[in-house]
């Protein structure tokens, strides 16, 4: 059995409300809002209808002006129910906005950790590539003053 729309509201306005649950009830008080405003228009009309009885037109003007009442209420908790919509999108932008901060910040720290765990290994390797290359150079020089006929420099 479907719950009574006043009792949906309370719910959807909840913290731990869900977004398809709020975006159902902002369209079932949309819907709401749009058949109570022909009722509320049918008993306007009627009010000032003069076939009618003073009683049965007074009854009438009562009738629409509960009804307008109505339509304040769920006009009040359409804007209600949009504000939580947008606080659960809120949310969850934020939640995704910080996982992937986090995810970066894992990702500098472990690769901050690796570079500090190879560094030293990879330091002596360019060093020991530094010597063998001024090694070389040195002996090519020396060579060189005395390289073979026809070979360039």
């Amino acid at each position: 059995m479907a719950q009574p729309l006043e009792t949906r509201i309370t719910a959807a306005l909840r913290d731990s409300s869900r977004l398809r649950d709020v975006e159902t009830t902002i369209g079932d008080v949309s819907r709401e809002i749009t058949d109570t405003q022909k009722r509320c228009d049918q008993e306007t009309a009627r009010s000032v209808d003069p076939a009618l009885t003073t009683p049965q037109a007074r009854e009438a003007r009562n009738n629409a002006a509960d009804l307008e009442h109505d339509i304040r209420r769920l006009n009040a908790s359409l804007e209600l129910l949009n504000r939580r919509r947008q606080t659960i999108l809120d949310d969850d932008a934020y939640a995704k906005r910080r996982a992937r901060y986090d995810a970066a910040k894992k990702e500098r720290d472990d690769l901050a950790l690796h570079i500090r765990a190879r560094y030293p290994e990879i330091a002596m390797e360019l060093v020991a590539m530094a010597r063998r290359i001024q090694a070389c150079e040195a002996e090519c020089k020396i060579v060189n003053m005395d390289r073979p006929r026809d070979e360039p420099v």
